[in-house]
């Protein structure tokens, strides 16, 4: 059943003894499994509103089942099965799954933290999640792939200037694990969504949670920006000492605001506001100095250069992004750059 996400308007009711009273929309009720009788938590939020949670007690959750049908999209149905929050996706065919797609799956659910297939049948492919989003903390997997990106932008950098294709694998690599960070995190707010106790069990806000899934957007951009810049090692050579030091430069930058912005948001630290917009604008005066350079575009080093500053730029625009979902941090964005 679809619930409208638009706001329900009620008219208050007075009972005996003056207490006040509105009525449940219907179909959230429904949705919620509240009938007659039940019982519902009201907690009163800092901003005054109230939030109403059906109150399920010790009752045992039921593990929601999706069944996916065997289709040209079906890794990408499985993906979006398992970042909506379902514990088991079953997935169907009325022929025999050809090899080649049964090796895709296998391959797809490696990459989903707390996913296994527990059951392969010619017809039928069942996999189980067992990742309780109660149990892993949300600022542990921002923490985690925040990580990892900072060593992917690290990396890349220095395979790009030293031409080290060895280091440019380990730094592509590394993206599956960034993506598996998100995919968790997606999971964990979806889930949320569709079960607001949750975050109340967790103590943490909704709207956080919430600013916690751009972040983890952002960082999983810049993590694959870092591993397209990766893939062009080998490419750049014979370049000048000025447009290495310049394209060095253009890397530390890139690798101090994803350092700085992610700490500024989990930290919600306002002292970075300054040295943040600050690194943000060099970086892009960098940029701009080596894509106005005649040595960039004008041979095969040169064009590997001019294919990697925007991905640099866009890095630095991810880091941007996140500092500014902090408040308290974006009040003090100077104005060119709000």
């Amino acid at each position: 059943m679809a619930i409208s996400l638009a706001p329900w308007r009620r008219a208050v009711q007075e009972t005996g003894g003056g207490s006040l009273a509105v009525t449940l929309p219907k179909g959230w009720a429904d949705a919620q499994g509240v009938r007659k009788g039940s019982y519902m938590l009201i907690v009163a939020n800092e901003d005054g509103s109230l939030r109403l949670l059906p109150e399920r007690g010790e009752m045992k959750k039921e593990a929601s089942c999706a069944i996916i049908s065997n289709s040209p999209n079906l890794v990408r149905d499985v993906l979006g099965g398992y970042l909506l929050g379902f514990d088991v996706l079953r997935l169907e065919s009325p022929e025999p799954f050809p090899a080649k797609t049964v090796a895709e799956v296998r391959r797809a659910v490696r990459r989903l933290s707390g996913a296994e297939i527990v059951e392969e049948l010619p017809r039928r492919i069942e996999i189980q999640v067992l990742l309780d989003p109660e149990v892993v903390a949300p600022e542990k997997v921002l923490r985690r792939e925040g990580t990892l990106v900072e060593s992917m932008v690290a990396d890349a950098s220095a395979s790009l200037l030293a031409g080290d294709v060895r280091l440019a694998g380990s730094t592509v690599e590394r993206d599956e694990e960034v993506d598996r960070q998100y995919f968790i995190l997606v999971r964990m707010v979806r889930s949320a969504i569709r079960d607001p106790e949750i975050t109340r069990r967790m103590g943490i806000n909704p709207l956080r949670l919430l600013d916690m899934r751009l972040v983890a957007r952002f960082l999983e951009s810049s993590g694959d920006e870092a591993a397209a810049i990766a893939s062009l090692a080998g490419e750049v050579g014979g370049l000048s000492e000025g447009m290495r030091d310049m394209l060095a430069s253009l890397g530390n930058h890139a690798l101090d605001l994803v350092r700085k912005s992610a700490e500024s948001f989990l930290s919600m630290d306002p002292s970075a506001a300054s040295q943040i917009f600050a690194i943000f604008q060099e970086t892009r005066d960098i940029a701009r100095a080596i894509e106005s350079s005649p040595e960039a575009g004008n041979s095969t080093s040169g064009a590997a250069v001019s294919k990697a500053v925007p991905r640099f730029e866009r890095i630095a625009e991810n880091s941007m992004d996140i500092a500014e979902l902090a408040p308290s941090i974006l009040s003090k964005a100077p104005a060119t750059l709000k």
